[in-house]
């Protein structure tokens, strides 16, 4: 590396020294490069360098809008809105507070904000909620959050959306999935849920039927060991289960099933 004087120039941890002769005439050189490529012009005129701008920043909205499950927000003439702020379609910020959960595509909230939810502390910013149980019908029987909905299958996700074009618009109705640990069929079913949103409105791009929906970190487990008197019946029945694991054996089969008939 040369020194600042150009008088030294350092080799592995080792340094040799030049004489001022040829220091001078390696300065002198690296100054006439530095100013002729300072004085060098652009070839390219104005008008390309801005369409070449626009292509650049176009591509890259492209990119960005593909890189997660679907919160990338609408762009502003000034720049893009919080993709941790605003919800999927960029009109309005998250009602709820989420945190850094298992999934990180997915925005997730604690046991305490669903309690605080049940209990109305969000009813000011929220006009409806669904909570979205996928667990097997045996788990749900045996004691689930209250109000919420039992929803295992995707077709029971497509029939969910199917309701949405009877009733209209549901911009404004959030969606909390979970099922016993939120680990797999609950983000599952969530992203599927989105998946099929986005397909429905197609290059209407970024609006959804359901752009605000959420992940309960945790699952039911979790929610049931602190605020089991949400629950009902107040009781939990874990998947794996001694007394059923014939109905285990079924529910599994029955998705596999469904999901090989849509691959076909």
């Amino acid at each position: 590396m040369w020194s600042a004087d150009f008088s030294t120039f350092t080799i592995s941890g080792g340094s040799s020294c030049l004489d001022q002769e040829s220091a001078s005439i390696i300065k002198a050189k690296y100054n006439s490069a530095e100013n002729t490529g300072l004085k060098r012009k652009s070839t390219s005129s104005p008008l390309k360098e801005c369409k070449k701008r626009r292509k650049d920043s176009k591509h890259s909205r492209s990119l960005k809008r593909y890189l997660s499950f679907g919160d990338t927000p609408l762009e502003s003439d000034d720049n893009l809105l919080s993709e941790e702020t605003y919800i999927a379609d960029g009109s309005r910020p998250y009602c709820l507070p989420t945190v850094a959960g298992q999934h990180r595509d997915l925005k997730s909230i604690t046991a305490d904000t669903m309690k605080d939810l049940l209990n109305g502390k969000y009813n000011g910013g929220i006009n409806s909620y669904r909570v979205i149980d996928c667990r097997y019908p045996y788990e749900f029987n045996g004691g689930h959050i209250k109000n919420a909905e039992n929803c295992y299958l995707e077709e029971h996700i497509d029939e969910l959306l199917l309701q949405t074009l009877q009733r209209g618009n549901t911009t404004d109705e959030i969606i909390i999935f979970h099922c016993e640990f939120s680990s797999k069929r609950g983000p599952k079913l969530c992203r599927y849920l989105r998946s099929k949103d986005r397909q429905m409105h197609g290059r209407d791009y970024p609006q959804l039927h359901f752009p605000e929906i959420y992940l309960l970190e945790g699952g039911y487990k979790c929610f049931y060991q602190t605020h089991k008197h949400f629950c009902e019946p107040i009781d939990y029945v874990p998947m794996l289960h001694d007394e059923y694991k014939e109905d285990v054996r079924h529910f599994r089969s029955k998705t596999s099933t469904l999901k090989r008939n849509c691959s076909h």
